[in-house]
């Protein structure tokens, strides 16, 4: 019995520091790439609501459930960087994109993971 619940904590252990080295693996990459002359898109797809309520600078706000729709309004030659507020939409929305052919884009997952300023 002790032997299973050393196993359990330790997978939840294992778990736990993947997510954080993931989030600050992201982190570092967004950063990196705002901070660079690349040119860049960063959709927010997130509802509008959420999105006025506080979002990373520079991002456009594009719902999730709209991004099949707005496909006009996203460049294909340049890198685009998907957020929402965990995770689970952004790799929704990038889904999507990548079934229509955006080779170039990639979710950094929640804005919980920004550490920077919040543009409201």
């Amino acid at each position: 019995m002790e032997t299973r619940y050393a196993i359990v904590i330790g997978l939840l252990f294992a778990f736990y520091a993947y997510k954080v080295i993931t989030a600050r693996m992201m982190y570092a990459k967004l950063t990196k790439l705002i901070a660079s002359d690349t040119p860049y898109t960063l959709i927010d797809v997130r509802t509008s609501g959420e999105y006025a309520a506080g979002h990373i600078p520079g991002a456009k706000n594009i719902d999730h459930e709209k991004i099949g729709s707005s496909l006009g309004k996203i460049a294909r030659d340049r890198e685009i960087v998907l957020y929402c507020q965990s995770g689970s939409r952004a790799s929704a929305a990038l889904g999507t994109l990548r079934s229509k052919g955006y080779t170039n884009a990639w979710s950094f997952g929640g804005i919980s993971r920004w550490r920077g300023k919040i543009e409201r």
